[in-house]
């Protein structure tokens, strides 16, 4: 349980990485992106956090359904 845990969390984001605060980094990255006048560096990695936090979303779910199987 604990390496299938551990190998969950390697899909999470560094700073977002409770259920709570991915959509609230969603949010803030996006936001971020419409605002503000970003290089086009901080744009392209803005937009690979934004991606990556909106495939983490399931893996919550994951987490969750293995907490409920111990």
């Amino acid at each position: 349980m604990d390496k299938q845990k551990g190998a969950l969390q390697k899909n999470l984001h560094r700073m977002y990485n409770t259920k709570a605060s991915v959509k609230k980094g969603i949010q803030e990255l996006e936001r971020r992106l419409e605002t503000t006048s970003l290089s086009t560096a901080d744009e392209k990695r803005t937009i690979q956090d934004i991606d990556k936090l909106k495939k983490s979303e399931p893996v919550f779910e994951q987490i969750d359904q293995l907490y409920k199987q111990m």
